[in-house]
C-alpha cells in the first residue's frame, strides 16, 4: 500500500478502542457534543452519548498517532466488542475534523 498508493496502514485493536470508549464517562460525552446539533428523536440519551464515547476514544487515538488522514474498521465483523453503532462516531470525524472513514 505505500508503495503503490503513499499509504501507511497502522493497526489499533477494535476491541481495545472499545475498552478505551467504555472508560470515558457520559458525564464527558457530554460535554464534548455539548455544541453538536444532531437531531436524537427516538433515540435514548445514554446510547447517544455511547457514541460520542467512541468518538472521543478514536480520536485519542488519531492524536496518538498523528498525521492521519483516513480510518477504517472492520466494526460490523468485530461488532460484540461495541456497546454501540458507530455510524455517528465515523459521521462526526468526518464532520468535525475531517478525518474520512471507511467501513
Amino acid at each position: 500500500m505505500e508503495d503503490v498508493f503513499g499509504c501507511k496502514l497502522i493497526y489499533r485493536s477494535w476491541k481495545e478502542v472499545n475498552e478505551r470508549a467504555r472508560s470515558i464517562s457520559l458525564e464527558e460525552a457530554g460535554r464534548v457534543c455539548a455544541d453538536w446539533d444532531i437531531r436524537q428523536e427516538g433515540v435514548a440519551e445514554e446510547c447517544f452519548l455511547r457514541a460520542v464515547r467512541l468518538y472521543i476514544a478514536v480520536k485519542r487515538v488519531i492524536e496518538e498517532v498523528g498525521g492521519v488522514d483516513g480510518v477504517g474498521a472492520n466494526c460490523l465483523n468485530e461488532s460484540f466488542h461495541s456497546d454501540t453503532t458507530p455510524c455517528l462516531a465515523w459521521n462526526m470525524l468526518f464532520e468535525r475534523d475531517n478525518i474520512i472513514w471507511a467501513c
